[in-house]
């Protein structure tokens, strides 16, 4: 089980990693450093932290909206 849950976690990273790199290359650099700071669990980061920072920098006007296109 122990192994199982360290696997989904590196997953999420790695999502995470590619979700950064996607966002970047349209031209929204910084939003995988920025995703980091509302994450409380680096481990756990989401899609919902990507959207808190890009609603933080003003790129977006609210969570859901930003949520259901990354």
């Amino acid at each position: 089980m122990t192994r199982g849950l360290d696997e989904l976690r590196i997953g999420r990273v790695e999502r995470a990693k590619r979700m950064g790199e996607a966002l970047a290359a349209i031209g929204i650099p910084g939003v995988y450093e920025g995703a980091w700071r509302f994450a409380t669990n680096p481990s756990l980061i989401s899609r919902a932290h990507f959207a808190r920072y890009m609603v933080s920098i003003g790129i977006a006007r609210d969570v859901p909206g930003v949520s259901s296109i990354i």
